[in-house]
């Protein structure tokens, strides 16, 4: 970077970039599918095969289509709960990825502030750069 460079900010994502995810994705999506199969739906809503956002987007359609958008807001919350406790499961074994120091000296260097983006939970996030030791080095997290 040069003098005068218009940069002035460093935005890192967290899992598999800064530390080594520790997050069970399989285990998150059978708990949400298991959590989604007790509702009462259609049977072809739910498509293990699909992602997460696909399966709920469908069923965000189904019941905004049957007058029931204030409880899928209530569903919601709880599947975001669900998703959370199986983030945290295992965050006490996260780790920075090698070469992530150097990284933050070298933009700090360049009077670059340094912010963090991910789609985790907040909890998730505070605990995961906690364990990897990280947790003071960012100016700002979303």
């Amino acid at each position: 970077m040069k003098d005068g460079c218009s940069i002035k900010a460093l935005i890192l994502d967290m899992d598999g970039t800064i530390i080594r995810m520790t997050v069970d994705f399989v285990t998150m999506k059978e708990r949400f599918l298991d959590r989604l199969a007790k509702e009462p739906l259609p049977s072809n809503t739910l498509d293990p095969k699909d992602t997460m956002v696909e399966n709920l987007a469908r069923v965000r359609r189904y019941y905004q289509e049957h007058g029931m958008g204030g409880y899928f807001s209530l569903l919601e919350k709880d599947i975001n709960e669900l998703m959370a406790e199986v983030e945290m499961l295992n965050v006490r074994e996260t780790r920075k990825i090698d070469g992530f120091d150097e990284v933050i000296r070298h933009s700090r260097n360049k009077g670059l502030k340094i912010g963090l983006l991910t789609r985790g939970s907040r909890r998730y996030a505070q605990a995961a750069l906690h364990w990897s030791g990280i947790g003071d080095v960012f100016d700002h997290i979303i």
